[in-house]
């Protein structure tokens, strides 16, 4: 073999040992990058899993309880407006029954404009996280001042139902 056969198979052999070892670097960049997708096709169902849980347990401890009250009281008041409705159409109206009717009418409307936020108590932990990350006050102290007034205001739907209650004896004569 002379020398030129020689380089000829040498430089084979180079570009062999180096095409393995492109291959071997592109091998393991791919491998890190499923790794990488991996982990974050992960990471993302953990959360997903935790937003649902988290959801969950909202739905079914604060926002069918409190829904379920406020649409009974919807369905209540309208079944009082709409048998008043029947049964005074074209007569006169005395005072106190006139009140009744624009209390039950104002009732209604609040009944029907009221939401989660307005009825159920806040997440206090997602208060405070706001309060700490965006709120120039000092967290905690802006945190016990929120709940010191949320805890003095009446529970609307207690409020709401003895309201309705007492239209319906004022306005039981009509029905």
């Amino acid at each position: 073999m002379d020398e030129e056969d020689e380089d000829w198979l040498a430089s084979d052999q180079e570009n062999d040992a180096q095409e393995r070892r492109g291959q071997t670097e592109m091998e393991q960049r791919d491998r890190l990058k499923m790794q990488k997708d991996f982990y974050n096709v992960r990471l993302d169902e953990g959360k997903m899993e935790a937003i649902q849980a988290g959801f969950d347990q909202g739905y079914n401890e604060t926002g069918v309880p409190i829904g379920s009250v406020l649409g009974e009281l919807r369905g209540e008041a309208d079944a009082v407006a709409f048998l008043l409705a029947e049964r005074s159409y074209g007569k006169e109206l005395g005072g106190t029954q006139h009140d009744a009717r624009e209390k039950l009418a104002a009732l209604r409307a609040t009944l029907a404009h009221a939401t989660l936020d307005d009825l159920a108590e806040p997440d206090w932990d997602i208060v405070e996280h706001e309060l700490a990350h965006h709120s120039a006050e000092d967290a905690p102290t802006a945190l016990a001042k929120m709940q010191q007034a949320y805890n003095a205001r009446p529970d609307l739907l207690s409020q709401y139902k003895i309201e309705l209650a007492e239209l319906i004896v004022t306005l039981l004569p009509q029905l």
